[in-house]
């Protein structure tokens, strides 16, 4: 039998006969008590780069979620053909459980059931009658790993990724499990639920530091409101404290996702508090401020007591150091539930979001953003100027724009706008900014995000740009703003820059203002011109990008870095994964005098002075008359596995197909074998293998994907598909009339767009199938069977190369 067979006919019936109503409903839709969601599609499938153009891909399906109550998911089932083991599937479902925060785990063959338990790390067979019921998952759900000793004992075992200890829900605190989502505006995601249920469950246990992980641009203040509103609707909490560190996203966060706890909302300002309101949104500088070098700790006005829930957003940069001042705000309201959220959680030697939260109860990477479709992808291009890879030495007495003698040394890449700022340097940059936006992007008014240096850099770029397209200036003078801590005039802008409704500023230049916090959902151009040496920050930065608006034609965005800085996406806790960038070695004295450490207080003060740096203490020189040349160019996109590879389709896909496939015959043996050629393709795109870019290369333009690849790997002739469909059409001698009839077209469809158009039943939807429709068609064959058999014939007929 084959799945759907197997789910409909053995599956489905053992649930239903324990009592679970088995649904299909959809992804907007919270399935309520004791409820099944049957072939649940979860994410958007992920875009992926095809050539010039973009796709989305599949997208992930689980076979069965099954939920106590709303929005609370218990169980994964994975379900497989009888062809298959019992236990097949169990990897997969596991996978999944993790993602949607569940605790047990099954797969199927219709046999039987093997099912994986989180909580105890066992995993066990089940007969088909032996499936739990929703009251046996459920209590199983409230006890947990047990008690604490209980624990303990799981904990000495060996490390195990998908154990999951937990202490006994209390029958006091069950009640938070079964809250309800508010859902009258929209649904959370699966992770967005899946975080927020984590969070409840860990405050049912008694956990009062508790860490959210997610990804810029995943929803955080939404997830933060539906936790805030499930636990305040139970009356868990009832006097609740939002810490931000920046006006307009207490603003947004209060008109937007906040906007149904409104009437119970209320501002704190000028220190005071109005106890009438259960939520109070508040700067932490409402409760400390700095007065020259005096700390004026406001927040000893209130009782400890005063807040029973604290949301810290953006945590990594308010309670992450020890010697913090914001985290004496933290510590003295101790007695709060305090949930911190952030995009970046930071683990150091010298600090640690760890040390005060403890580990997140539940994380959502870039990685899984960009792969489940919710998040943007990008592509990268590194630049590489003659003077950043080689050098510059100024000659003896030079001096600079204001008659400074600048000092005789070897300057390298993190030298210029730190200590040398380089007019031609900066107008090549400024050049290739501009130029990507006319002639790559062929959009000049893409949202474009310049990081600089400091605040001086980003008022010299500014004017360099403006330069380069003093034409769109006159149109509009705030076409190339700078926007920084220190520019009154350009803050003003920050509003209209990020608004989706806003055509100008198009370019703000800026150092750190605009590299956190602001939901700059249309960027669709990074450029990276400053030494970053913090994972954090450039994770921050990346973040400004990773927004989708399909609407308004955002689906991906593009990073210059003339900095290296893109050297940080191998980091090992970049996602938790390596990639090998291919290019040359930088040189190496260059990443010598790369400095290590971070802007001082750039995470302690940042609502201070979030962009004010070293700009005026430090001695620097403004000089011109250096040659200055692109001697370096590297172009990356990420794969459909989360990998940046170079654009070098063919010697890539040729490695990768060879690594997997050691010989022809190899190649040929599983290509025939494969249920469907679109599956087998797909799978390959997974392993690396670029199907969509090769194909849309010029020379492979009319050549089936099996002829591009064994003319790639293993040196044969590639010919078009109309030839393969003529080497095809000695099986229509076979057939006559109107089954021969709907063969040929078959074959003609295939010689025009490929296998997947033949293999898809909803080809007779399409012209010229005008006299037919899958039913008659499947009639005029004799049935399913047989027309899969056919079809099968064709294909090996196709792909027989003697």
């Amino acid at each position: 039998m084959t799945e759907e067979e197997v789910k409909l006919r053995l599956i489905t019936p053992a649930l239903q006969q324990v009592g679970w109503n088995v649904w299909r409903i959809g992804m907007e839709q919270m399935p309520s008590k004791r409820i099944v969601r049957q072939d649940y599609e979860f994410s958007d499938g992920q875009i992926l780069f095809e050539g010039d153009k973009i796709k989305r891909g599949n997208k992930k399906k689980c076979d069965y979620v099954l939920y106590s109550f709303e929005g609370q998911p218990l169980a994964i089932i994975e379900a497989k053909g009888d062809s298959y083991t019992i236990r097949d599937g169990i990897q997969q479902a596991m996978e999944y459980a993790k993602g949607f925060g569940c605790y047990f785990a099954y797969s199927s063959n219709g046999s039987g059931f093997v099912e994986y338990d989180f909580f105890t790390g066992k995993q066990r067979d089940l007969k088909r009658d032996e499936f739990p019921s929703e009251s046996e998952l459920l209590a199983r759900f409230y006890k947990g790993s047990g008690d604490k000793d209980s624990i303990q004992e799981l904990q000495k075992q060996e490390n195990n990724e998908f154990l999951t200890p937990r202490e006994s829900i209390p029958l006091e605190f069950q009640n938070l499990i079964s809250q309800p989502y508010f859902l009258e505006s929209k649904f959370p995601r699966y992770y967005q639920a899946a975080a927020v249920n984590k969070a409840i469950e860990a405050i049912a246990t008694g956990q009062k530091r508790i860490l959210l992980v997610m990804a810029t641009g995943t929803g955080k203040t939404y997830t933060a409101f539906e936790l805030i509103y499930r636990l305040y609707k139970a009356g868990k909490i009832k006097k609740i404290l939002y810490l931000a560190d920046r006006n307009n996203l207490i603003d947004q966060t209060m008109a937007n996702d906040f906007k149904p706890l409104l009437k119970e909302s209320t501002k704190i300002q000028n220190k005071q508090i109005d106890e009438a309101y259960p939520l109070c949104f508040a700067l932490y500088q409402q409760f400390i401020t700095f007065k020259d070098d005096e700390i004026i700790k406001n927040f000893e006005n209130y009782a400890k007591d005063a807040f029973d829930f604290i949301l810290i957003d953006e945590c990594h940069r308010s309670s992450s150091k020890e010697d913090s001042a914001y985290r004496e705000i933290l510590e003295y309201f101790s007695p709060a539930i305090q949930v911190g959220m952030t995009a970046t959680p930071k683990h150091n030697e010298e600090s640690s979001n760890l040390d005060y939260f403890g580990k997140p109860v539940y994380m959502y990477s870039l990685k899984q953003g960009i792969e489940d479709g919710f998040l943007a992808p990008y592509k990268v291009v590194r630049y590489g100027f003659n003077i950043d890879l080689m050098g510059y030495r100024p000659e003896q007495g030079k001096k600079d724009k204001h008659g400074h003698i600048v000092p005789d040394d070897e300057y390298y890449r993190s030298d210029f706008n730190r200590v040398l700022y380089i007019d031609e340097r900066t107008n090549l940059v400024a050049k290739i900014i501009s130029d990507f936006l006319k002639h790559t992007l062929k959009d000049r008014f893409a949202k474009t995000i310049v990081f600089c240096q400091d605040t001086r850099h980003a008022a010299i770029m500014r004017e360099a740009l403006i330069n380069e397209n003093s034409d769109l200036m006159k149109q509009n003078s705030n076409y190339i703003v700078r926007i920084t801590g220190d520019d009154e005039v350009g803050k003003d802008q920050l509003e209209n820059f990020i608004a989706t409704n806003k055509t100008f500023p198009v370019i703000a230049t800026t150092s750190k203002l605009l590299s956190t916090g602001t939901d700059t959902k249309m960027v669709k151009l990074i450029a990276l011109d400053m030494t970053i040496n913090s994972l954090i920050e450039f994770k921050q930065i990346v973040g400004r990008g990773t927004r989708i608006n399909e609407k308004l034609g955002k689906s991906y965005f593009s990073i210059l870095d003339f900095s290296n800085a893109t050297r940080l996406f191998a980091d090992k806790d970049f996602d938790g994964e390596t990639f090998a960038p291919i290019e040359r070695d930088i040189s190496s004295k260059d990443e010598a005098k790369i400095e290590v450490q971070e802007h001082i207080k750039s995470d302690d003060f940042p609502t201070q002075k979030p962009d004010i740096d070293d700009a005026n203490t430090t001695k620097k020189f403004e000089i011109n008359g250096v040659e200055v040349q692109l001697i370096h160019e590297l172009h990356q996109i990420l794969d459909a596995s989360g990998k940046l590879i170079t654009n070098d389709f063919i010697a890539f896909s040729k490695q990768n197909i060879n690594s997997n496939y050691q010989s022809l015959e190899l190649f040929l043996k599983e290509w025939q074998n494969a249920d469907t050629k679109s599956s087998f393709i797909q799978e390959l795109e997974h392993k690396g293998i670029l199907i969509e870019e090769l194909r849309a290369m010029p020379e492979f333009k009319d050549k089936d994907e099996f002829d591009i690849l064994i003319s790639l790997a293993f040196n044969q002739r590639a010919i078009s598909r109309k030839e393969r469909a003529k080497k095809a059409n000695k099986i229509l001698n076979k057939f006559e009339g109107k089954a021969r009839e709907v063969l040929e077209i078959l074959l003609e469809k295939y010689a025009q767009n490929g296998i997947t158009d033949i293999e898809n039943p909803k080809v007779f939807q399409t012209q010229p199938f005008d006299f037919v429709n899958i039913n008659s068609a499947l009639e005029i064959f004799g049935g399913v069977e047989n027309y899969l058999q056919i079809l099968k014939e064709i294909k090996k007929e196709l792909y027989d190369i003697a």
